[in-house]
């Protein structure tokens, strides 16, 4: 090892999560800034894609370079020794499947109550099988790679940096703004430009500034992401269980829009659109599911879930 990486260990491993964020904000600068050439070469040679798509595509690539730089760097072997390298706990995930498709009921079930979600006329057999899978196959991919990311690594290491208390809020914080995070226009260009890219990042913060549009959303999001947050510490780190949890909660949405329109909008402000927890009725559930987390029933059977895979 060099004198320079060590020093630079010593420096800044202490504080890894914030230099984790700086590599993601760094991924999605260097993105936009090499989005304008990679679209001109894909345009040149025939292929004409959404340049949403092209961007994401090439912050993927960036993002898992950077945790790869990063999980190599900081030799940070703890990151992944619970979960990634272990035997999958699966009773845990289906588990938390059933949690989050029964939080994510609840709130459906209350809309249909009220007649603010209504049940489609036309629902054909290819429509529930295509919906189905379709419905399965994103809660798969959301609930792994958004739960690793964002529970796996980036609250671990805010909570080894700050503790678990500001940990849990800034986690929360991060998870519900970075839904609402994106660019209103990339401007052309014929090859790399590091201007674009720092002018395309900070452009898409404007979307947060719409609160009459996103307001219930971020609200709804925060507490969510306390939820899982909680989830997770409490149940000794069981990234499965909070992947399950989020998987089942994506999935009863994804079929909501499937076989539910929505109606009356005076109602949105209490049981929110297709997601659900964008409605002061989601919030108050939420906050109840949180505080119940702080029974010694919820600990102990949290723990029961946990420790049945071991």
């Amino acid at each position: 090892m060099n004198r320079k990486s060590t020093f630079l260990r010593g420096r800044w491993g202490h504080k890894r999560s914030v230099v984790f964020l700086s590599l993601i904000v760094g991924s999605a600068v260097l993105s936009a800034a090499l989005l304008p050439f990679v679209d001109f070469i894909l345009v040149r040679m025939g292929f004409f894609f959404d340049i949403h798509r092209v961007f994401n595509r090439i912050f993927l690539l960036l993002a898992i370079a950077g945790i790869a730089f990063f999980y190599s760097f900081f030799r940070s072997k703890d990151l992944f020794k619970k979960y990634v390298r272990g035997k999958a706990r699966t009773r845990s995930f289906f588990s938390g499947t059933l949690v989050g498709g029964l939080i994510l009921l609840v709130l459906t079930l209350g809309g249909l109550a009220m007649h603010v979600r209504i049940l489609r006329e036309e629902i054909t057999p290819a429509m529930l099988v295509v919906g189905f899978f379709d419905s399965a196959g994103t809660a798969l991919l959301v609930a792994f790679f958004e739960t690793l990311f964002v529970w796996g690594i980036l609250f671990v290491l805010l909570r080894d940096d700050f503790g678990k208390r500001a940990s849990i809020y800034i986690t929360a914080f991060i998870y519900s703004t970075a839904h609402f995070l994106k660019a209103f226009s990339f401007p052309r260009a014929d090859g790399f430009d590091l201007a674009i890219g720092f002018r395309v990042f900070f452009s898409s913060f404007r979307t947060l500034a719409q609160l009459d549009q996103h307001g219930f959303s971020l609200i709804g999001l925060f507490l969510l992401g306390i939820f899982f947050c909680r989830l997770f510490d409490d149940s000794g780190d069981n990234i499965f269980l909070v992947a399950g949890t989020h998987a089942g909660a994506v999935f009863v949405i994804k079929m909501g829009r499937v076989l539910l329109d929505f109606d009356k909008k005076d109602y949105e402000w209490l049981f929110g659109t297709s997601e659900g927890i964008d409605g002061v009725f989601g919030w108050v559930l939420l906050l109840m599911l949180i505080a119940f987390l702080n029974s010694h029933k919820a600990k102990k059977l949290v723990n029961q879930i946990s420790s049945s895979d071991h």
